[in-house]
């Protein structure tokens, strides 16, 4: 399938896509790669028996547990609770799971619209009543930037200088936070206006012209549905390649555009 996009005005190029399964396992939103022991602290800041990384769904749900059992842990948000649907989600995000599948450990939805969808401020506010639910003890604001392990435990280092000690760290940053954009995004011409879901916020951010989103996941469908329900009907969506083989007529004009084509093993696309 081929599309051309003809537009006097600079084209959108949205990319809805995050690093997903890397040999077998899905990696942490952030990397954080247990280093050997190099610079630990000989007077830490805190000490805990559990820290969990990230007050997320898998984070909170892991410190109900806990709690629970009488377990002492902490647990650190690099935000607020729900950051990452307040930060790296567009206004009019939405689950895609219905609310009746809404259903985290001691908190179930029990609102009166089974079949509707959480919007984003409504996720955000879920996550925030769950985590006062149970007085789980979250530390908002905090950022680890490096973990590094020990005869006994772990040090985890925070981007303010203090150094936590733990017996046992468990990372729920989530499995798909790294924005991915293709390699081959830098060699497209300037007049495009590139741009990642994850800095996606609403249709009045894009410029006039036609739009390409790149990604048929969660973020690229919902996105391609909402910019064509606001009136950007040149909206085209590419299907996420499973072998990308790129043609670009490397940014060279013809008749004063800009050529590009990406082939996949799904569908062909290009842009003129």
């Amino acid at each position: 399938m081929s599309y051309g996009l003809r537009r006097s005005l600079t084209a959108n190029i949205l990319v809805a896509s995050v690093d997903g399964i890397r040999n077998g396992f899905m990696p942490p939103a952030k990397d954080y790669a247990v280093k050997e022991p190099q610079h630990l602290s000989s007077n830490p800041t805190d000490s805990h028996n559990i820290v969990i990384i990230g007050a997320g769904p898998a984070g909170l749900s892991t410190s109900y547990f806990l709690k629970q059992q009488n377990i002492d842990h902490i647990v650190l948000e690099r935000g607020n609770v729900g950051n990452t649907w307040d930060v790296e989600r567009w206004d009019g995000f939405y689950l895609v799971n219905p609310n009746w599948a809404v259903r985290l450990p001691g908190f179930h939805y029990v609102g009166t619209e089974l079949e509707g969808y959480l919007s984003k401020l409504e996720t955000i506010q879920y996550l925030q009543d769950y985590a006062a639910h149970f007085d789980s003890p979250v530390r908002t604001g905090v950022e680890v930037e490096s973990l590094e392990q020990f005869s006994s435990g772990y040090q985890l280092h925070l981007a303010n200088g203090d150094v936590i000690e733990a017996r046992c760290v468990v990372i729920a940053t989530g499995a798909f936070g790294i924005p991915k954009r293709p390699d081959f995004s830098d060699q497209l011409s300037d007049s495009f206006n590139q741009m990642h879901s994850a800095n996606y916020k609403n249709p009045e951010a894009l410029n006039d012209g036609a739009v390409l989103v790149v990604g048929s996941g969660q973020s690229g469908a919902q996105i391609a549905e909402e910019l064509h329900d606001a009136g950007k009907t040149d909206t085209y969506r590419l299907a996420t390649p499973v072998a990308v083989h790129v043609d670009i007529a490397a940014g060279t004009r013809r008749g004063g555009t800009t050529q590009w084509a990406v082939s996949t093993r799904r569908s062909k696309m290009s842009i003129q």
